[in-house]
C-alpha cells in the first residue's frame, strides 16, 4: 500500500462497505446468475464479413464479449531470406465465448463487422464448440506448438507426430498432402486408422527434421541476415 500511496498519491485499491439487510439476498441471486452464465458459456464460430475480421473483433469486444483469434507462426522465404510471419489462423472467422441466449446471439449477428453466427442446425441456432477443443488449441498457441513451414512441407513416407489433441504425441507416417490437408496413418488402440488433419497439427519428425532445424536456424541466424544484406 505504501508503494502505491508513493507512486500514485493514493492506494489503487479502495475498499468499500458491502450492504447489509433486505439487499443481502438480491445481491446473493445476482451473483449466483452471473456465475451460472459463465458455466454455461460456450465457444462459437463467427464469420466476418470480407476483409473486417478486426472491426467485428473491436465491436464484439465493446459488447464485453470474450474473443479468441489465435495466430500461427509461418516459416516462408521473403526477400531472399528465412522469415517467421505470425498470422491468422482461421482469416475471416472469430471465436466468441457466451452462454446461449436468442438475445445475445442476435446481438452477436447485429454486430458491426459479423456476416452471421455459424449453424449447422435447422432452427438456425448457433452450433457450439465441442468442449475443450479451443482450450487445446489455446495451450497449443500459448506453447509455441501453431507453427508450419513453408520451406519444408510434409511427403509422402514421412514421419509425423500429433502435436495436440485426442491423440497428442502419438506417431504416424504421411499417405498424401493436398494443400494444407495431410492424410496420414496412426496407430490406435492396437490398429492402424487413417486420418486427416491440418499440417500445423503436425510435426516431422526423423533426419528430414532433424536437417530442417538446422537449415532454419542458420537462416534465421543474425549472421545470416547480415551476410544477405552484404550481398
Amino acid at each position: 500500500m505504501k508503494m502505491w500511496r508513493a507512486a500514485f498519491g493514493a492506494p489503487l485499491f479502495v475498499p468499500v462497505p458491502i450492504p447489509q439487510g433486505p439487499l443481502d439476498g438480491a445481491h446473493s441471486v445476482i451473483a449466483d446468475r452471473s456465475m451460472q452464465a459463465i458455466a454455461d458459456s460456450r465457444w462459437y464460430c463467427v464469420k466476418a464479413k470480407p476483409g473486417q475480421d478486426q472491426i467485428a473483433i473491436s465491436h464484439l469486444r465493446r459488447q464485453q464479449f470474450e474473443i479468441y483469434y489465435p495466430r500461427i507462426s509461418v516459416e516462408r522465404f521473403k526477400a531472399g531470406k528465412v522469415v517467421r510471419e505470425s498470422v491468422p489462423l482461421f482469416p475471416s472467422y472469430v471465436l466468441v465465448r457466451f452462454a446461449l441466449q436468442v438475445s445475445t446471439w442476435r446481438s452477436i449477428n447485429g454486430t458491426r463487422g459479423v456476416l452471421r453466427l455459424l449453424s449447422f442446425n435447422e432452427n438456425g441456432q448457433p452450433s457450439a464448440i465441442p468442449p475443450g477443443q479451443i482450450e487445446q488449441l489455446q495451450q497449443a498457441e500459448k506453447s509455441g506448438k501453431l507453427f508450419v513451414s513453408e520451406i519444408l512441407r510434409l511427403r509422402r513416407g514421412d514421419r509425423i507426430r500429433m502435436k495436440f489433441g485426442a491423440s497428442v504425441d502419438q506417431m504416424g507416417e504421411v499417405l498424401r498432402t493436398r494443400g494444407e490437408r495431410v492424410e496420414f496413418l496412426l496407430r490406435l488402440f492396437g490398429r492402424t486408422v487413417r486420418c486427416i488433419a491440418p499440417q500445423h497439427a503436425l510435426e516431422l519428425v526423423g533426419p528430414r527434421a532433424k536437417q530442417h532445424q538446422r537449415i532454419s536456424a542458420a537462416a534465421l541466424s543474425p549472421k545470416h541476415d547480415r551476410m544477405a544484406e552484404a550481398v
